[in-house]
C-alpha cells in the first residue's frame, strides 16, 4: 500500500480506537520513529553488510554452527 493511502486508512480509524489503543499506537510509532542500529551506520558500512548478506545468500560463508562453535571456543578460552 502506498505511503499516502496508509496515512489515510490510519487517520480514518483513530477516532474509532480506544484510548488504551490510542496509547499503543502512539507508543509504537515513537519506536518506530527511532533510528536503528542499521540507520546509525555510515554508508560504507551499511555496503558491507549489505554484500555479506548476498554472499551467505549464495551459500558462500561459514555456516552459523561453525561461527557458533568459534566463538563459544573463544568465550571458553576468555574464561567467560
Amino acid at each position: 500500500m502506498p505511503r499516502n493511502e496508509t496515512i489515510e486508512q490510519i487517520n480514518a480509524t483513530l477516532e474509532r480506537l480506544p484510548d488504551d489503543r490510542l496509547d499503543d499506537l502512539a507508543a509504537l510509532a515513537t519506536a518506530w520513529a527511532q533510528p536503528t542500529a542499521y540507520s546509525a551506520l555510515s554508508d560504507a558500512d551499511r555496503s558491507a553488510i549489505d554484500a555479506a548478506l548476498d554472499a551467505l545468500d549464495r551459500g558462500e560463508g561459514e555456516s552459523w554452527e561453525t561461527v557458533k562453535d568459534g566463538l563459544d571456543a573463544k568465550l571458553k578460552s576468555a574464561g567467560v
